[in-house]
């Protein structure tokens, strides 16, 4: 997923410490939170993991746009999957993974799903290949180090920290 993960979701909190979403249309470099995008390249760096999107960004901006937005923040670009979009089955989340599992993931390919909301993995049957993060913090040091670990890296390998200097 995007938002929660590499985009924050911001609350009051931010707001009064001056922190503001940017708008994809006046600002790409700042839609995505450079340091959730370092900690994700530093995971795909060390994992070897490619990326399949499938965040409700995929719908909701234009694909131009989205691209622009994750080669301008950090994002591991070069790390998408060369079918990086999950289907939109409008089923469920959970169901466009599986679909896109079944098209195109390959038998014995370790996999993660990293997301911040838990609602659409409450009855999956993959539920322990979920690593949740928080979406107002998205993926830090410590939730990148256990992707790692999931995806059958020893932590220890590598020390995950976030670059950007943004206090939340």
């Amino acid at each position: 997923d995007l938002d929660g993960v590499v985009r924050l979701a911001l609350d009051d909190t931010h707001k009064e410490a001056g922190i503001t979403p940017d708008r994809l249309e006046t600002n790409p470099r700042g839609f995505f939170h450079g340091g959730c995008c370092d900690d994700l390249r530093a995971l795909v760096s060390l994992t070897g993991a490619e990326i399949v999107l499938i965040s409700t960004q995929r719908t909701q901006v234009p694909t131009p746009q989205l691209l622009e937005a994750l080669q301008e923040s950090n994002f591991p670009f070069d790390a998408l999957h060369d079918l990086w979009f999950a289907p939109v089955t409008d089923v469920s989340r959970t169901n466009d993974i599986t679909t896109w599992l079944h098209l195109h993931g390959k038998p014995g390919i370790n996999w993660i799903v990293i997301d911040d909301e838990g609602r659409h993995y409450d009855s999956w049957q993959y539920q322990d290949r979920v690593l949740f993060v928080s979406g107002r913090y998205g993926l830090q040091p410590t939730t990148a180090q256990k992707a790692a670990t999931m995806l059958g890296v020893n932590q220890k390998q590598f020390i995950f920290q976030s670059t950007d200097d943004t206090t939340l």
